[in-house]
């Protein structure tokens, strides 16, 4: 199985209305918490959607301690990071901003059927 070693970050993330709004919600340990998380999801789920990841797993992915978790995950969902559908969270417009993950599965098979 296919597995990413990078993700797309635009340089407009710094300046970004969410960004700003979870540094004040968790401070700067909030924002990377996020990129850390999105590099987590492109490894284990790349569609994006983090089913089967509860609170703690999510802030576990993203390097918050467990105390911190739910605080971090409901601000991501504040501020609108992460969707959550009553059942499972998913990253928010997660296969507009991150095809080349989403695509792992494809680029393998493509790779295979090219040798």
């Amino acid at each position: 199985m296919a597995v990413n070693e990078d993700i797309r970050v635009k340089i407009d993330v710094f300046t970004h209305p969410k960004f700003d709004e979870l540094e004040e919600l968790c401070g700067a340990a909030g924002q990377v918490a996020l990129i850390r998380l999105w590099g987590q999801v492109a490894r284990h789920k790349p569609l994006g959607v983090l089913d089967g990841w509860s609170v703690k797993t999510i802030g576990k992915q993203a390097g918050t301690s467990r105390d911190d978790a739910a605080e971090f995950v409901e601000a991501l969902v504040k501020v609108g990071f992460l969707d959550y559908d009553g059942e499972s969270y998913s990253c928010h417009d997660w296969t507009d901003h991150q095809r080349w993950a989403r695509n792992v599965g494809k680029r393998e098979t493509w790779a295979r059927e090219m040798n």
